[in-house]
């Protein structure tokens, strides 16, 4: 029985080839690109899922009662070991981390820069993370042990299995390590990760791991165990049937009885699961670009079913008759059914062959375009394809459905005579369609523009500083110490006299959102004793020329300025607006807060910067505080400003100078262009996806309409020739056949372009700089797709009616 359903079904299509070909390439195209989005959205949803039990992996957060207090992703050092050796029933393992930068070398001297992280508790056999050499469960025992990614093995050694190898670590702590080095022993080597994996939250992976009672090097000795500190990222494994609610009281207590008031009170803790991680940070954009995009995706689909059902309708013209002769013979409406939801699922079927088929050829592309190598180590490729072809079923089915039951329950003699739906019913319904889809593809194609132009807003706004020709290098020796502080701007100086470097600035933190540290400060002249956190950029005098950065009043930070009795800094707009309201701060003095053990600090306010971006614009700009580096001995990064056009050549001098001065030290460097780049990557694989999603809704669209077209234009053949003979023009006819898709396309602006105007609106409010909507962008859009829909019908009519008026009357 199925098989000759089947061969009905084939027959069917051949008969009549050119709507068969409309129908599954137009339905090719809607699949094409509802199967791309899929992939992009399932690499997203998949991120971290490798990971051993991972829906009970949770990142400790912190949100702060006073707005700007403390960064969002750390907490308090010693929370997760105090939970899971005060609460074990809750929390069962807990991994802590103190993350830098540092310079690694072997013992021949090849040396390059890496990412670090210092771990307190238990990181690998309980999170999950795969060895390709080494045992997970002992790996970083010992204080001497180090486990690295197989990039870095490959990097150092031109091989993966490298246990027993030794790497040299520079350290930070010159106090308690002063010769700078110290010698580790790998005892891990981590398999390949997959690239959707978050592997430091910072959207950076890490090369090194070492033992967390290494942190002396890298920090305070005994940091793992104090209160007051809040720049370390805490994971935890809840127990079996804990939710994250379960801790909310344990945290605050253990909060509350151990941490300093100041924090205590402030800090509130929050827990994110590591499953949906990358969808939550940044205020949650990821996961309101993958709305957008499945939105896209569900769109286009519709658009491309309504495109299918109109066309099957018209195809079923010419099948009255066959319909009418089965019912004569015997033939029962659900056979019929059958028959027609059969012809349905196999059309849709060729389509998704098709479209599987052009997904593959142009994956690639598309990974590059969006940036994203689709590698879906989670999935077998086999349940991708088997999820594509239930999406078709699904599809064939649904778009089945009402042509089948429609042409089913005609009477016999209706049937038998050839009529389908009476004349204006029939048109109706594809009016009603075409006006749905012509609704849909408007909002969609404006949507898309307005989300690139607030993309591109995005990537093109002035930050308050120019990034341009900007080279960082950030694997400057960390010589933290007074002489140390001599010594690297001894190195600046040097390097300042490179052919082509118009400036260089040493500094702890660069314009890319990561600050090195925040401290409370409030004003020492007022009654009131409200703290206010400033975030700290630690840097030397020539921080300001190095990135064009404009002073609004007083002067920028000199040397010597943290060393006299009252230290001077320098406040950006913001935080002078906070502090001292609209006096002016300069001369003034702000107190910051005093931590256990020590006096609070005076510092004198001497200039104010205009207010500049530091990091994404996801974020408002915060307060901040500008202090000489040579006062907290803090640096990590020189920015040498290059003459535009010049930066290969001014690169080449400049690690020749390097390779001269510190030959012991790797050059590592990158563009501050770059950086910012890295920083908006999600938005552009937003525009982009959403792009490339746009162009196949208007593809759906046009074929959509180009079929319907046709078969409204083949329906009246005979009253076409009648109306040539009759004398009628061409222009006229035009006109005629084209009123009814104006109308459409009026009716359809008129629902669209408002309810587009409203949702837009509310999607552009959640950000903190936006674009504003202009009327000329509706208006154009709007015109642009009627002028190119309305040229389209015209020159398929045009077509028509330029044939013999003899061979229409012969029509049938």
């Amino acid at each position: 029985m199925i098989r000759s359903y089947m061969k009905i079904a084939w027959r069917g299509l051949l008969r009549q080839k050119l709507f068969s070909i409309i129908n599954i390439f137009g339905l090719a195209v809607g699949l094409t690109a509802c199967y791309l989005i899929t992939l992009f959205v399932m690499d997203e949803l998949l991120a971290n899922r490798w990971l051993k039990n991972v829906d009970r992996q949770y990142m400790i957060e912190s949100d702060w009662k006073e707005g700007g207090t403390g960064l969002e992703i750390v907490t308090l050092a010693p929370l997760g070991k105090a939970l899971t050796e005060n609460y074990p029933h809750l929390v069962t393992d807990y991994f802590t981390v103190h993350a830098r930068g540092c310079n690694v070398s072997t013992e021949e001297g090849k040396s390059f820069r890496l990412d670090l992280q210092v771990i307190d508790g238990a990181f690998l056999e309980p999170f999950g993370i795969p060895l390709l050499h080494g045992d997970p469960a002992t790996a970083l025992n010992d204080i001497n042990s180090a486990v690295i990614q197989k990039e870095v093995a490959l990097r150092f050694f031109g091989r993966s299995d490298v246990i027993g190898e030794t790497l040299v670590l520079e350290t930070e702590n010159a106090n308690y390590d002063p010769v700078g080095k110290k010698a580790f022993v790998i005892s891990g080597v981590i398999e390949d990760i997959p690239e959707n994996s978050i592997t430091d939250n910072l959207n950076s992976r890490t090369d090194i791991y070492i033992n967390g009672e290494n942190v002396a090097y890298y920090g305070p000795v005994d940091m793992w165990n104090q209160w007051n500190i809040d720049i370390v990222q805490t994971r935890i494994v809840l127990g079996p049937g804990i939710k994250p609610t379960d801790l909310t009281g344990p945290m605050n207590e253990l909060i509350k009885a151990h941490a300093p008031p100041y924090m205590a009170n402030n800090i509130i803790p929050k827990l994110t699961s590591m499953s949906t991680y990358n969808l939550t940070q940044n205020n949650g954009a990821k996961s309101k670009m993958l709305w957008v995009i499945s939105a896209a995706a569900t769109f286009i689909m519709v658009m491309a079913l309504i495109n299918f059902v109109n066309i099957s309708l018209g195809m079923a013209h010419k099948r009255m008759r066959e319909i009418g002769v089965r019912k004569v013979l015997g033939g029962i409406k659900l056979q019929l059914i059958r028959q027609f939801l059969i012809e349905s699922v196999l059309l849709t079927m060729i389509s998704s062959l098709l479209a599987m088929g052009v997904v593959q050829i142009f994956l690639p592309a598309y990974a590059s375009l969006v940036n994203k190598p689709f590698l879906f180590s989670n999935v077998s490729t086999h349940l991708i394809y088997a999820y594509f072809g239930v999406i078709a079923l699904f599809i064939g089915i649904a778009g089945g459905l009402y042509p089948s039951f429609v042409l089913a329950r005609k009477p016999i003699l209706q049937s038998l005579k050839g009529r389908t739906v009476l004349h204006k019913r029939r048109l109706s319904l594809k009016e009603a369609l075409l006006t749905v889809q012509f609704i849909l593809a408007l909002f969609f194609i404006t949507a898309s523009a307005i989300v690139a132009d607030q993309m591109d807003y995005f990537l093109n706004k002035d930050l308050g500083y120019d990034a341009s020709d900007v080279i960082v290098v950030n694997s400057v020796p960390r010589w933290w110490s007074p002489d140390g502080i001599k010594r690297v701007m001894a190195v600046r100086n040097e390097m300042a006299n490179v052919e082509g470097v118009t400036s260089v600035t040493v500094s702890f933190e660069v314009p890319n959102g990561r600050y090195g540290s925040t401290f409370d400060f409030k004003r020492v002249d007022s009654h009131q004793e409200n703290y206010y956190t400033l975030s700290v950029i630690s840097c030397d005098e020539h921080y300001l020329e190095t990135f064009e950065m404009e002073l609004v009043e007083g002067r920028f930070i000199e040397y010597g300025d943290g060393t006299a009795e009252k230290i001077k800094v320098v406040l950006n707009e913001t935080a002078a607006k906070q502090l001292f309201g609209d006096i002016s701060p300069i001369g003034r003095m702000i107190r910051g807060r005093n931590t256990e053990g020590q006096d609070p600090i005076d510092h004198q306010v001497v200039g104010v910067v205009k207010d500049f971006n530091f990091g994404s614009l996801h974020r408002a700009i915060e307060s901040q505080v500008f202090t000489h580096m040579a006062d907290p001995q803090l640096y990590r990064s020189f920015s040498f400003k290059v003459e535009a056009g010049m930066g290969s050549e001014v690169l080449q001098n400049l690690q020749a100078k390097w390779n001269e001065t510190l030959p012991e030290v790797p050059f590592e460097y990158w563009y501050m262009e770059d950086e910012l780049t890295r920083l908006y990557s999600s938005e552009r694989q937003f525009k982009q996806a959403l792009t490339a999603a746009a162009f196949f809704a208007l593809g759906v669209v046009l074929i959509g309409l180009f079929g319907v077209t046709l078969q409204n234009l083949t329906y009246r053949t005979k009253e076409i020739g009648i109306r040539k003979v009759l004398g009628a023009s061409g222009l006229s006819m035009v006109k005629l056949f084209t009123r009814d898709y104006a109308l459409i396309l009026i009716l359809s602006s008129a629902v669209a372009l408002p309810l587009t105007y409203l949702m837009m609106e509310g999607w552009l409010s959640r950000f903190v700089y936006r674009i504003e909507q202009s009327p000329w962008m509706y208006t154009s859009i709007w015109i642009l797709f009627a002028l190119f829909s309305l040229l389209m019908i015209s020159l398929e009519i045009f077509k028509v009616i330029s044939k013999n008026p003899v061979d229409s009357l012969r029509y049938e």
